[in-house]
């Protein structure tokens, strides 16, 4: 998440770690789902 955070902080995007890794504890966790059907 560091390198991207300041990969987009050149590009003149603010976005934090957080934010990002927020974001990725939502996908995570509306994806669950397939996880669950491909595990049966």
């Amino acid at each position: 998440m560091y390198r991207q955070e300041k990969h987009l902080q050149s590009l003149g995007v603010c976005l934090s770690r957080q934010t990002m890794s927020n974001w990725t504890i939502a996908c995570a966790d509306k994806l669950d789902f397939i996880y669950d059907k491909q595990s049966n």
